[in-house]
């Protein structure tokens, strides 16, 4: 099944809001919802993952009394869905009774899943299915749609709420026989480096650790995680290289990480920084799962992921979440982030602004087409940049100049200072130019100071952010 889209409603902050899951111009699902502290993004995130049993750090399950927005409507989060071939078969299968429940003729191409939570139980979760293109006067709908319920609750996206997690890292030494008899339990991440190694599933790792009290079996073992380990991390990390080093002595394997631009000795993983805690917990969970063709049909949510992270690993980092959603396997990721480091600058409609206003929390996907880099850091951080300024005052001077029939190299900064700012937004001239004071408006000694920084004043930070604004309120 194809997630079209998703439908949120009165969960905290937000009284309704939706997002499409369409391919981005690359082909991938991996969105990012950016904005301030409390504009609702974390409450988005944390609506997606309601259907599969989040809870909070109390351990209590969501959502809660006080999560509902209007106590007297239910909380619902609704999933449009969009079948294929290979569904629609289960889908008739299923409704193989005697007599058959529906006919042949019923379009089965789309439903709509819903999860909802009411107010006076609120830890119960009330399943519905909606089949979108049956009538609703067909006699059998109510008995079809009751009939595959469950069988589309199984097909939607399973929702996983990552956080980095001491868990999620190989800080200590591990014991190999408690391991090889529950992967899952002691240690996730050990799990999917013997994955990465090929070694996959309990049997196989039980008869691998089963070999290593022969020395070349040992060493080979250790050999083959370092430098799959090492590689996965070095890929999805290139600016930060590493050797990864596993010893095995006495039962117990430790987990050592080499940085390869010092001489220094290798530590554990809890000694590095918590940059690179946050970041290799990652790789050795979810990124590892995508790798081992583990992860599919998940929708993956994470919140702040770049928290402790210098810029250039948030850059890998957000490309190492598109990655995940590059392949067939049906997964979707949402983030949410105030740092405009993960931005995607190639492809601004991957990003969602979020605010809140009177009404509660609001979004508004960018335009790939319109949208800039400096726009959307400027529309969602409020941080000025001279680039954005000059942005908007080239656009109104190729605005004037395809009024007055002219190529806009052929209309001068003075001229299009005096012709449009001056005669037709009637600004004053309060500014100096060129040395002068008081010829010129506040676009255009902004932009000169720019390009000419020994003429910023100091009040220049104040006067681009009021100028931006004066330019945005002249667009056409």
């Amino acid at each position: 099944m194809k997630l079209k889209s998703i439908k949120i409603k009165n969960y905290r902050s937000v009284e309704e809001i939706s997002f499409e899951t369409t391919a981005l111009s690359d082909g991938t699902f991996t969105y990012g919802l950016i904005g301030v502290n409390e504009a609702g993004k974390s409450t988005i995130l944390k609506a997606l993952a309601l259907k599969d049993g989040l809870k909070n750090a109390k351990g209590e399950k969501l959502p809660l009394a006080k999560d509902f927005r209007d106590k007297n409507e239910s909380i619902e989060i609704e999933y449009l869905y969009n079948l294929e071939k290979v569904d629609v078969d289960d889908i008739r299968n299923h409704l193989k009774t005697d007599p058959p429940l529906a006919d042949d003729d019923i379009d089965f191409s789309s439903v709509k899943y819903t999860a909802s939570f009411e107010y006076d139980k609120p830890g119960q979760t009330f399943e519905s299915l909606e089949i979108t293109n049956l009538d609703e006067s067909n006699p059998s709908k109510d008995a079809v749609e009751e009939k595959l319920r469950s069988l589309i609750s199984k097909k939607t996206h399973q929702a996983i709420f990552w956080t980095a997690e001491d868990r999620y890292l190989i800080s200590q030494p591990i014991n190999l026989a408690q391991f090889s008899e529950n992967p899952d339990d002691i240690s996730l991440p050990l799990k999917n480096c013997f994955a990465l190694a090929g070694i996959s599933g309990k049997t196989a790792i039980k008869e691998k650790i089963g070999l290593i009290s022969e020395s070349t079996e040992r060493e080979q073992l250790e050999d083959t995680l370092s430098k799959k380990v090492s590689k996965h991390i070095n890929n999805a990390w290139p600016k930060h290289k590493i050797k990864i080093t596993f010893n095995i002595s006495d039962g117990l394997i430790n987990f050592h990480v080499h940085d390869l631009k010092t001489t220094s000795k290798a530590k554990t993983a809890d000694q590095r920084s918590d940059g690179f805690g946050q970041f290799v917990s990652f790789l050795l969970t979810i990124s590892a799962q995508n790798k081992n063709d583990e992860l599919s049909n998940t929708i993956l949510l994470l919140d702040e992921p770049e928290t402790h992270l210098h810029p250039q690993a948030q850059e890998d980092l957000l490309k190492e979440l598109i990655t995940i959603t590059a392949n067939k396997r049906n997964n979707i990721a949402f983030f949410a982030t105030h740092s405009n480091y993960m931005i995607d600058k190639k492809d601004l409609s991957r990003n969602y602004k979020i605010s809140k206003d009177g009404h509660g929390t609001e979004r508004e996907q960018f335009d790939r087409k319109v949208s800039t880099y400096a726009s959307v850091t400027y529309e969602v951080f409020e941080i000025s940049s001279g680039d954005y300024h000059n942005q908007l005052y080239d656009l109104l001077r190729e605005q004037y100049a395809k009024s007055v029939n002219k190529d806009p190299d052929e209309v001068g900064v003075k001229e299009f200072d005096v012709a449009f700012f001056q005669h037709v937004k009637s600004l004053k001239l309060e500014y100096p130019y060129k040395g002068k004071s008081n010829t010129t408006t506040l676009p255009t000694y902004v932009r000169n100071a720019i390009h000419y920084p020994e003429n910023q004043s100091e009040e220049f930070e104040d006067k681009l952010k009021e100028s931006i604004e004066l330019l945005k309120s002249y667009e056409s």
